[in-house]
Formats: C-alpha cells, structure tokens, sequence
C-alpha cells in the first residue's frame, strides 16, 4: 500500500471561508486516502499562514521532508494550499519526485503516481521553464540596450548618481574614490583605508562607516572613476 502524507493550510482570513477549513481540507485528505488505497500517516499544517515562502511555513517544510524520507505522496486539498505558484508547486513536484515521492491535488485531479498525472506536470514543467527563458532573454536584451545607451539599469554604482536615467558622476564621491585609490596605490590595505577613510568622518552613501568590503567593492567595480584629466606618467 502507497504511503501518504497530508498537508493543510488556510490564511487568518480564510478560517471561516466555508470548504477550505482545516478540518474540511484534513476531511477531504483523509476520504481521499481511503478510498484510493493510501495508507495516510499524518497530517500537517500550517494554520494562520498566507501562501509565503516554504522556508517561513514549518509545516510544509516537515510534511515534504517526511514525504520524500518514507517515498510517499504529498497529498493536498489544492495546490493553492501547497505553493504560491504554479513554479513552486513544480519545484517541490521535482523534490519529491527526486526522492521517490509523489503529489496528489485532490481539487485539480492530479496524481504524479500515474503515467497521466506525471504527463501533466511534465507538460507545466516545460511551459515554466519556457516562460523563465523567455522572461531572461526579454531581461538581457533591456539591459543591453539601456547599457548602450548609457543608462543605469540596476544599483547607481558609487562615485555616480541617476539623472535622467543616466550616470552622472558625482564630485564628492569621485574625490573619495580618488583619495582611496591613491592610498591603495601606496600600499594601504583596505581596512587601513576604511579606518583613515572613518578617522576623517567620512561615510558610506548610507551615512555608515566604511569597512573593508565595502571598500574593495568601491575600488573594484567598474564605473566608479573617470578622472577629469588623464594621469600623468613619470617619465623614464
């Protein structure tokens, strides 16, 4: 006999929305079970949570782990109950299958146990996946063109502020920039840096002290210098 394993959940606001209590859902899993031949070890839930993040619900995250530990299905109410969407229901589809598991979705009639209901949830997989390429390429081909173009397309880096959707470099923060590369060029580390940087009050675009990271990451990424003139070269 398949082993199953049960899960619940229902939001503050959906407690007394009439079939989709705790008790309903715990109802249907436990009919369901019964009359398709899986033996039903518990049942857990998540009582009072919206649909967030897997990480921030314990009950599912113990009702998976348990599932893929004894090769049983996950059986729930609706999927609505399980994930946020149709790619988290797939991902945990992928975990349980990894571990020899199943899902069963009792409103949407969907058993991965079956060739039929493997079929389907390989077809959403592949649907997802192409929305996530095509998503990634319309990204990449707007950040190409706004980085032609010159424009900011993410985090304005130090030493630059936004006008317009440009880059503008900013003379106060080009000045420390350059004060910081020149104390590197004479071999200060960068905490030394951080610390003299800190000595003179200086601080960070957010008003805190600098520290060694922060520093380097100043130093290190691209954009953040474009001196007024060029340096001149000592002469051999």
């Amino acid at each position: 006999m398949k082993k199953a394993i049960g899960y619940v959940r229902v939001s503050t606001a959906q407690q007394a929305e009439a079939g989709v209590s705790l008790d309903s859902q715990r109802d249907q899993i436990t009919r369901y079970c019964e009359h398709n031949g899986f033996d039903l070890i518990d049942i857990y839930e998540d009582a009072g949570i919206t649909g967030t993040k897997r990480h921030l619900r314990p009950g599912v995250q113990e009702a998976i782990r348990l599932a893929c530990g004894q090769k049983a299905a996950l059986v729930v109410y609706s999927l609505s109950r399980l994930a946020r969407s149709t790619k988290d229901a797939i991902t945990i589809f992928e975990e349980l299958e990894a571990a020899g598991g199943d899902l069963v979705s009792i409103t949407e009639q969907w058993n991965t146990s079956s060739p039929h209901g493997r079929m389907l949830f390989g077809l959403m997989a592949v649907l997802a996946q192409f929305e996530r390429d095509t998503t990634s390429t319309r990204v990449k081909t707007a950040l190409a063109h706004k980085r032609a173009r010159g424009e900011v397309y993410g985090q304005v880096p130090y030493g630059f502020s936004r006008q317009d959707g440009n880059l503008v470099p900013d003379s106060q923060e080009q000045a420390l920039v350059r004060q910081a590369r020149t104390l590197r060029g004479l071999g200060e580390s960068y905490q030394g840096i951080a610390d003299q940087l800190n000595a003179m009050g200086l601080r960070t675009r957010r008003g805190t002290e600098w520290r060694r990271d922060r520093v380097w990451q100043v130093l290190n990424k691209r954009h953040h210098l474009r001196p007024s003139a060029p340096e001149c070269q000592s002469s051999s």
